[in-house]
Formats: C-alpha cells, sequence, structure tokens
C-alpha cells in the first residue's frame, strides 16, 4: 500500500511551491517504507501475515491517508503519513513476532496490469509457491531463462553491447501483410464476393 503518485496539495488549495514540496517530503517517507516492507515481506503480504484487527487498523490508516492527500490539508497529509509509518512499522513488529521468515525465497515485483510477478529458483517451486488469494503469476528462474533464450539474437547482442543496460519496453514487429489473394493480409475482406 504504497502512496499513490502525485500530491494534491497544489490543485486543491491553491497552496505554493514549498507546501507541496513538504507533502511530498511526507509521502516519499511512508513510500520509502512500504517499499522496504514490500522488499522484506513480499507485495501486498505483509498485511495478511498480521491479526485482522491490526490489518483493520492498517487499512483503516492506508484510507485516511488517501483522504489527506486529497484534502490539500498540509497539516492534515503530515499526521497521516507520520501515522501510516507507524502502522507500517507496527504490522512489522507484529509479522516478526509470529516467527515466520519474512522472505521464503520468492520475489516479487508488480506488474503494469496490477497482478504481482512471484518469481522462484526452480520450476518445481513453482508448484509450491501460495499466493494468498491474490492476482499472482509465478515464474521460475528457469522458465525466464528460456523465454530469454526465444529471444531473437539481437535483444542478446544489446544486452552484450550496452553494459548495464536495462529494458525498460519491448514490442513485438506485425508481420508484413501481404497483398497475395487469400494470405489474409493486404486490404482486408480481398476475398471473392460469392455473388
Amino acid at each position: 500500500m504504497r502512496a499513490q503518485k502525485g500530491n494534491s496539495l497544489l490543485q486543491n488549495s491553491g497552496h505554493g511551491q514549498s507546501e507541496w514540496g513538504a507533502g511530498e517530503a511526507a509521502l516519499a517517507e511512508v513510500d520509502r517504507l512500504a517499499i522496504e516492507m514490500e522488499s522484506r515481506w513480499g507485495i501486498g503480504r505483509l498485511r495478511l501475515r498480521i491479526p485482522p484487527d491490526l490489518r483493520k487498523r492498517f487499512d483503516a490508516q492506508a484510507w485516511k491517508l488517501a483522504r489527506a492527500r486529497q484534502s490539500g490539508d498540509l497539516g492534515d497529509l503530515r499526521l497521516q503519513c507520520a501515522r501510516m509509518c507507524a502502522a507500517w512499522r507496527a504490522a512489522d513488529r507484529a509479522a516478526s513476532a509470529t516467527g515466520e521468515p519474512a522472505h521464503d525465497g520468492v520475489w516479487e515485483i508488480r506488474l503494469n496490469n496490477g497482478e504481482t510477478l512471484m518469481i522462484v529458483r526452480s520450476d518445481i517451486e513453482v508448484g509450491l509457491v501460495r499466493p494468498s488469494g491474490r492476482l499472482t503469476q509465478v515464474w521460475s528462474l528457469e522458465e525466464i531463462a528460456r523465454v530469454i533464450e526465444a529471444q531473437p539474437a539481437s535483444t542478446a547482442a544489446l544486452k552484450a553491447r550496452f553494459k548495464g543496460a536495462i529494458i525498460e519496453a519491448m514490442f513485438s514487429k506485425r508481420p508484413a501483410l501481404s497483398d497475395e489473394p487469400g494470405s489474409g493480409g493486404g486490404v482486408p475482406f480481398d476475398d471473392p464476393i460469392p455473388f
């Protein structure tokens, strides 16, 4: 439950740059702590490892923070950010007290479609992951290696040529349309009229 991007202080209340910066700083601390907790416990998993009463209070605080973001009140935003940080820490302490390991060898990252990608070491471990009712995809490092090996040689060549380069997006190139009748390409509906 990271802080949503953006700060409504400028839009909602006519505050200036310094107030906006103060709001961004408060939200940045919540986001930093959320990233730390998600790195430790997994995306969306910490709140599932705490008792229901604490989870209810954690979720209520997240809602209050979202409301404060929209209100445009800098004082309220700072207060709710501080309280959300306290909620993250309380959840971390409660989950740690259970004795269960924080990280179970599963790496997680949120996909653009909102699902969580869970990565495990081997194909065997894919079936052992319990996603706890979340929208997830579970991949093994072995599967990822096969997907990488199936990529065109040019992709691997780019990674080799530009050390440290990060692929931010990939697009498939559509095959060229053929104008041959019956090929399905060229002009749509190019088949002969049956009458």
